[in-house]
């Protein structure tokens, strides 16, 4: 052995020890798709590098020649593995899969075959000579022409899987640009050393093409280990459809985030740069309902609720699992859809039905109600009438008109529940009465003159102010609440009702800074019990059944227009001390 080959030789072991390294680490990993052509490609760079050192180290010219005949099975079998790992790891081998992938060793099989017998055609080499006279000098190789087929066809695969790598940067994330380029940069190497090996530098017959294919190898391993490459495959981003409304997130088996389209990059409000190679856990902590949904194993849709800072979303979260052809769990991919929409649609729908019931329920009590107040006035209305009719009834002229009496009173009575049965048909379409300004002085001055039967009969006092001031609102609904408020008023004070009626402007404004003034009713009754107090206003219920005599189906009434108009009703009461009644309205602005 010349010992001015030593380093060299030194050099192409290490290569061929670096490339079995590597491709025994990529067998581990043989599972990921890409993985097993990387692993002939290094276990091809393994050989021809061994075999190389082996070549470079014998003495005898026909030992030489058998070694670099045997280099020639790592040698051509370097670029149809190449091609096939570009393919794979790019995710398009469609066009190679199955027999077609065969294709590409038949031209390498038989450059094997006439390198093997190449003494009897020489079409591989077509003179071998010695570099010097010294021992174990290195062999000049005078390549044929099926040597220069055999180069130019790996040269040609090569090029064709650097173009593919360069078509995959246009449409993969940041994290697999770099993955691709550090792969390319590390391509370039074994052609500088396949360019100095035929212009004989820096000595002549000196192939270091192994070594510079043992360095790539040591690129990609660099990228195995900084980037995880074979963990995070790029899928073809078409499957993605980058411009889908729906977010796409690829999980890949141990739970890193391999890809997300950017509808899912939204969503979680952090860029692919940020989250691509990411634990889940990690890049999804804000999002402690998304990250439920990855461990799922069943593939059925989960509704997920996200927190915004001003409103919620609803997402559909469907998993689907990712296998092999072994059934071996490979990754998970996540399509969240927004159906944020459909569940604001549905809580709508659920408010209308329950308000549908409400109004259904209301209504079965009012019927109730107003059937329960005119029946029995009726039946006194009809009893009073049929005594008057007959003729036999030898009535004193007091008699009679304490009938007639009786009879105007009952008809007050069921016209003022026809009255609030008809005003309760309008209450809930505020959109079909004139709201404005109402001097409150005329409308209690017309509630007073319809009540000026009853007040009359019961011999009521009733005080009131010089003035009114004037509100917004709506005065045939504002007329009927003051009606409510004193008729009870007089049918429950005392013997005489002694009624006060005032208001008075409270000091907090309105939500729109304006005016806000308080009116009551105040009588000299026997009040009301907290108990009592709480069922006046009471809707939705069958008041019958609640209600203290006259005052459900008014003060029911009363609330809502009050509601209606943007205001406040309620009541204050002692037991033996009387009871107020209350309501707010905003007065006009400026």
């Amino acid at each position: 052995m010349n010992e001015i080959y030593l380093p060299y030789i030194i050099i192409q072991t290490a290569a061929g020890l670096l490339a079995a390294l590597i491709a025994w680490h990529a067998w581990r990993r043989r599972a990921l798709p890409g993985s097993s052509h990387f692993v002939l490609l290094m276990v091809a760079v393994a050989e021809w590098a061994f075999v190389g050192a082996a070549e470079l180290a014998s003495t005898e010219i026909e030992v030489k020649i058998f070694w670099a005949k045997l280099s020639y099975l790592g040698l051509v079998s370097v670029a149809p593995a190449w091609l096939l790992f570009v393919l794979n790891y790019s995710q398009q081998s469609g066009w190679l899969a199955g027999r077609r992938g065969a294709l590409l060793w038949v031209l390498p099989l038989i450059i094997i075959g006439l390198a093997l017998t190449n003494e009897w055609h020489h079409l591989i080499w077509t003179r071998i000579t010695p570099f010097s006279e010294a021992p174990g000098a290195l062999l000049v190789y005078d390549h044929g022409p099926a040597g220069w087929i055999s180069t130019f066809y790996g040269y040609f695969l090569l090029l064709i899987g650097a173009v593919m790598l360069i078509q995959t940067t246009q449409h993969t994330p940041a994290l697999y640009r770099w993955q691709i380029w550090t792969l390319l940069v590390g391509l370039c190497i074994p052609w500088l050393a396949n360019i100095l090996y035929f212009i004989q530098w820096p000595l002549p017959g000196l192939d270091l093409t192994p070594v510079a294919f043992a360095t790539t190898g040591l690129v990609i391993a660099w990228n195995i280990f900084r980037f995880q490459l074979f963990d995070l495959v790029p899928i073809a981003r078409d499957a993605l459809v980058e411009n889908m409304r729906d977010g796409v997130l690829l999980l890949d088996a141990h739970n890193r985030i391999v890809d997300l389209n950017p509808a899912a990059s939204q969503l979680i409000n952090r860029s692919s740069a940020e989250t691509i190679g990411q634990p889940a856990e990690i890049a999804l902590t804000d999002w402690p309902e998304l990250l439920a949904t990855y461990r799922e194993t069943v593939e059925t849709p989960t509704e997920v609720r996200l927190d915004r800072e001003r409103s919620e979303q609803w997402l559909e979260s469907k998993v689907t699992l990712l296998r092999d052809q072994q059934q071996r769990l490979t990754g998970r991919l996540i399509v969240l859809h927004d159906i944020t929409a459909r569940k604001q649609t549905e809580a709508a729908l659920r408010q209308f039905a329950q308000e549908l019931q409400a109004k259904n329920n209301e209504l079965d009590a009012f019927t109730h109600t107003v059937a329960h107040d005119l029946k029995n006035p009726l039946a006194v209305l009809v009893g009073y009438s049929e005594l008057l009719e007959n003729d036999e009834n030898d009535l004193s002229e007091k008699n009679r008109q304490q009938c007639v009496s009786t009879i105007t009173r009952l008809g007050l009575s069921m016209a003022n529940i026809i009255d609030e049965l008809l005003l309760l048909a309008t209450v809930d379409r505020i959109e079909d009465v004139k709201i404005g300004p109402v001097d409150m002085s005329d409308v209690v001055a017309n509630a007073l003159a319809r009540l000026s039967y009853p007040i009359a009969e019961a011999h009521a006092e009733i005080t009131i102010p010089e003035r009114f001031p004037v509100v917004v609102s709506h005065s045939p609904w504002l007329e009927q609440v003051w009606i409510n408020y004193m008729s009870n008023a007089i049918k429950y004070g005392g013997n005489p009702p002694q009624i006060e009626v005032g208001f008075n402007e409270l000091e907090q404004p309105d939500a729109q800074g304006g005016l806000q003034f308080r009116f009551w009713v105040r009588d000299n009754g026997p009040g009301l019990t907290r108990e009592e107090q709480a069922k006046l206003f009471t809707e939705f219920t069958r008041l019958s059944r609640i209600r203290i005599e006259g005052h459900g189906l008014g003060l029911s009434i009363v609330r809502r227009i009050v509601k209606k108009l943007g205001g406040q009703a309620g009541v204050e009461s002692k037991v033996g001390q009387g009871s107020t009644f209350w309501f707010t309205l905003p007065g006009p602005r400026a």
